[in-house]
């Protein structure tokens, strides 16, 4: 009876194994976080979240910051989660180059309408950022960006700066869509208002401040220079892009000639100059003989 109960529990173990829901891995791009590496990074979370709870609740008369996990994932995958429009505050130190700290939209604004007075509880508009809420809302992370180096001291010196905001990911480009990222999640409160907050590090910045004595080998430049060379010659579909609206089926249906459609682009918002799906620059309409062209502007004077 001994050997049929023990051989049975063996089975129901073997079962439990079996029945387990596997993870998925890619091969071509195997973890490099290890678990101390995560579990300092946690640490950072954790001390950064209770500082800018402080400077929430300190200027907003109400805000709660709650650390969540500590993530990897690659830049391409992590800006294209995000939704149009964001508040996102590229960053750059002399340590850890540029990096982003993201904002859902709904709590920037309600942090706006509390900055302004108000309670930020009423439903807050899907459009981007006007440039004087931009203004207070980079008053007011440019004090949450003043607690990274605290945060950051376990690991690091750190001297950060708030760069620019942008309220389109695809702008926030600090590397390429395949380099690794190390993404803080937040869960974030402003008065009545719950969402989400990231802190996302190109892994390739954090390697001197997770490994001091250069215990791993250093990233090395995975591009070839024949190959390089090669592809400046190969030609590239570009062209100039509005922000686009969201409608059913029926709407599109009932288009007829003369109907009017309101797109989500403001009219005095350069264009998005596309190459493929991805955008690299900002653009004006204008002229050139008798083709339409397009003029490109500095970015950062555009933060509307």
């Amino acid at each position: 009876m001994r050997t049929d109960t023990g051989s049975s529990t063996s089975a129901r173990r073997r079962g439990q194994r079996a029945s387990t829901t596997p993870e998925p891995y890619d091969f071509r791009r195997p973890t490099k976080l290890s678990r101390e590496h995560a579990r300092g990074l946690q640490v950072v979370a954790e001390t950064f979240a209770r500082q800018w709870a402080t400077q929430f609740s300190t200027m907003l008369r109400d805000g709660q910051v709650e650390p969540g996990a500590v993530t990897q994932t690659t830049y391409g995958k992590y800006v294209a989660a995000l939704p149009a429009p964001s508040l996102l505050a590229v960053i750059s130190s002399p340590e850890l180059h540029d990096f982003v700290l993201h904002v859902e939209h709904d709590l920037a604004m309600a942090a706006v309408d509390r900055l302004l007075g108000g309670r930020g509880d009423v439903e807050q508009p899907t459009r981007p950022a006007t440039q004087l809420e931009t203004a207070l809302l980079r008053g007011l992370l440019e004090r949450v960006v003043a607690e990274l180096p605290y945060a950051f001291a376990p690991l690091g010196a750190v001297t950060p700066k708030l760069e620019a905001l942008e309220t389109n990911p695809q702008f926030a480009q600090v590397v390429g869509p395949a380099e690794a990222l190390v993404v803080m999640d937040f869960a974030v409160t402003v008065g009545d208002v719950t969402g989400t907050a990231t802190l996302a590090v190109p892994y390739a910045s954090m390697q001197p401040l997770l490994n001091p004595e250069g215990s791993e080998q250093q990233t090395v430049s995975r591009t070839n220079p024949a190959a390089e060379q090669g592809l400046s010659d190969v030609p590239m579909e570009v062209g100039a892009r509005m922000r686009g609206i969201r409608m059913t089926s029926d709407d599109v249906l009932a288009l007829a000639v003369g109907d009017v459609v309101r797109l989500g682009h403001p009219a005095d918002s350069p264009l998005l100059l596309v190459a493929g799906d991805r955008a690299f620059a900002r653009a004006v309409p204008a002229n050139r003989r008798n083709r339409l062209a397009c003029l490109i502007v500095d970015p950062r004077k555009d933060r509307s």
